[in-house]
């Protein structure tokens, strides 16, 4: 079972409409900030955080211990200077853990909880929206940027009903965070203009870096299959 983690600046809506009308660009660099140091603390400990809308972070925290989750705490609220609560959960389910940990934080005062359940492999893919890039080299930045999102939408609703989470990588990738037992049925149901590599380890940055190697080989003129499974750096489809 996975670990997922949400990481939530405490009343980060709050704090931005106090800052004044010309703040925009100071709100932006903190964002920035924050996700940098988030990035920084959980890839040194084989982990991965993507941004839901930056005031609350989805933390991919396998082997992370008790006190990794404490430490990263600290250094957010002395980092960034807001009160910053954490909720890690492991479940089966990614989708369910992050539900789970969003309902400890909202319906109780606590800042801290950490599931004390053993964790097993965690399921990554990153899918490239190939039909974005088949689009032709005459069309427009913005243009692209809007086919890409509408493609996103859509595939958020397909990994949701498989139990998954997902964040925007950039470019035309997206990373996907689905349950052991169903993600090869998920990947049956996918476009075949998408093209996906899977990476199952037992941290996150070693799931990815595999997911990575497989997308590289599904793109590949001399691969045959769209889809690559990797796990222990094995092929297993």
């Amino acid at each position: 079972m996975p670990r997922i983690t949400i990481i939530e600046l405490h009343r980060f809506s709050h704090w931005i409409d106090n800052l004044g009308f010309d703040s925009e660009h100071h709100v932006q660099l903190m964002q920035a900030k924050t996700y940098r140091i988030l990035q920084e603390y959980l890839s040194k400990r084989h982990g991965f955080v993507f941004s839901c809308d930056y005031g609350n972070y989805i933390a991919l925290s396998n082997t992370m211990s008790k006190n990794d989750h404490i430490e990263l705490k600290n250094i957010i609220e002395k980092e960034i200077g807001l009160k910053t609560r954490i909720a890690s959960i492991v479940h089966p389910h990614p989708l369910t853990a992050q539900l789970i940990a969003s309902r400890i934080l909202l319906e109780s005062s606590r800042d801290f909880y950490y599931d004390e359940k053993d964790e097993d492999e965690i399921v990554l893919m990153i899918i490239r929206l190939r039909k974005h890039d088949m689009l032709g080299h005459g069309t427009s930045v913005f243009e692209k940027f809007t086919d890409l999102m509408i493609q996103y939408a859509s595939l958020l609703n397909i990994i949701q009903s498989y139990g998954g989470i997902a964040g925007y990588l950039g470019r035309s990738d997206v990373l996907a965070v689905l349950p052991l037992n169903s993600y090869r049925e998920f990947t049956k149901v996918l476009p075949e203009y998408y093209n996906v590599g899977v990476g199952i380890a037992l941290n996150a940055r070693k799931a990815l870096a595999l997911a990575k190697k497989a997308l590289k080989d599904s793109l590949s003129v001399k691969h045959e299959k769209r889809i690559v499974v990797y796990s222990d750096d094995k092929v297993l489809e």
